[in-house]
């Protein structure tokens, strides 16, 4: 399970990640631009503006660090139900199995039995004559 609104793992941003800053300069050069103002460097912000765009970084690279560890967890939990799920289907056919050999004992037994009663009713019959 990928979460796709997110970098792979190997990527983790931080305040001072100068593809982020780069990316952010020419978002905000592009939006500069339309309100006529220059090139807007994240470093140089507006006091307020800069301290948010970082917050808003630190809080993306947390939201990350939650969804790779949600992953993580993920995949052990799933890992646990498979072991479960081995650890059930294997139980359940010894069980199976250990039923199937009642059965064939009982039917023996039932055979055993049945021999047992034809030869007392031949030694009866034998008796009466």
């Amino acid at each position: 399970m990928q979460n796709c609104d997110l970098p792979p793992p190997l990527k983790v941003f931080s305040a001072s990640d100068k593809t982020v800053i780069s990316s952010m300069n020419r978002a905000f050069s592009m939006v500069g631009r339309e309100h006529d103002h220059d090139d807007f460097d994240v470093y140089r912000g507006c006091g307020d503006v800069n301290y948010e765009k970082l917050e808003l970084l630190n809080a993306l690279r947390l939201s990350q660090t939650r969804a790779r560890d949600a992953e993580r967890k993920a995949a052990s939990l799933i890992k646990e139900r498979d072991c479960v799920a081995n650890a059930l289907f294997h139980d359940s056919s010894q069980l199976f199995a250990y039923r199937q050999w009642v059965r064939l004992l009982e039917f023996q037994v039932l055979k055993a039995q049945e021999q047992q009663w034809k030869q007392q009713e031949k030694k009866f019959v034998l008796w009466l004559w």
